[in-house]
C-alpha cells in the first residue's frame, strides 16, 4: 500500500476502536430488518467511512482489524443480531482461512457479509441451503467463464478471427479474473455452510 493508503487504515482502525458499536436492549433484541442496527448513528458513521475512505484496504472495518490481529469475529460484527443460535461469526473466521490468502479474499468476504445481513433471523438450516445455494450459483459462473476460455467464439463468434493478439489475450485474461473472483465467492461460502453444518451436527 501508498503512504497514503497505510495512514488512512491506520487512521480507520484508530477510528473503529473509539467508536465502538453500541446497542441499546431494544436494538439488541431487533433484527437488521427491523432497522435496530441499520440505524444506529455508530453504524451510519462508520458504514459512510468504509464507502468513503478506505473501501479498497478495509471493505467492513472492524470484522478484518479482527482476523489481521487473530481474534474471532462475531455475530455481531457481522451485522447480524438474531440468525438462528449458531455463531456465525466463528464460522465465518473458521471459513475464511480457505481464501484467505487469495487477492480477492476480501471481496468474497464483503460479498458474504452483505449475504449474510439479508437473512438475518431466519433459521440455521435456512442460512445453511442459501449459503449452498449461492455456492453452487458461483460455481455455474466458475464454469462459464472458463468455458468461455476454452472456447471464445462461443462469446464472441467470427469476431474472434479479427482480433489482435492483444485484444484476445485481454479478453481472455478479463474472463479468468471474474472466474477467480468467482471461485473465491464460492469457496468461502461453501466452507462457511460446510463448517455451519459441523455445528448443527454437534
Amino acid at each position: 500500500y501508498s503512504t497514503t493508503e497505510r495512514m488512512a487504515v491506520q487512521s480507520m482502525i484508530a477510528t473503529i476502536k473509539a467508536n465502538p458499536l453500541t446497542f441499546s436492549a431494544s436494538q439488541r433484541q431487533s433484527s437488521i430488518g427491523q432497522g435496530g442496527l441499520l440505524n444506529s448513528p455508530q453504524y451510519k458513521f462508520q458504514e459512510f467511512q468504509l464507502d468513503n475512505v478506505v473501501v479498497p484496504v478495509l471493505p467492513f472495518g472492524s470484522v478484518f482489524v479482527k482476523l489481521r490481529t487473530g481474534e474471532e469475529v462475531t455475530n455481531t460484527d457481522l451485522g447480524i443480531e438474531s440468525a438462528g443460535v449458531l455463531p456465525f461469526g466463528i464460522i465465518f473466521t473458521r471459513a475464511f482461512k480457505i481464501v484467505a490468502k487469495s487477492p480477492l479474499a476480501e471481496g468474497a468476504a464483503k460479498e458474504f457479509h452483505n449475504f449474510i445481513r439479508t437473512v438475518d433471523g431466519s433459521s440455521d438450516d435456512f442460512i445453511v441451503s442459501r449459503l449452498e445455494k449461492a455456492a453452487k450459483k458461483y460455481d455455474r459462473n466458475v464454469q462459464l467463464h472458463l468455458g468461455y476460455i476454452n472456447d471464445p467464439r462461443s462469446v464472441v463468434g467470427d469476431k474472434w478471427d479479427t482480433y489482435s493478439d492483444r485484444d484476445r489475450a485481454g479478453l481472455i485474461d478479463f474472463w479468468q479474473k471474474e472466474a477467480d473472483q468467482y471461485a473465491a465467492k464460492r469457496d468461502l461460502f461453501k466452507g462457511v455452510a460446510d463448517e455451519a453444518k459441523k455445528e448443527i451436527a454437534k
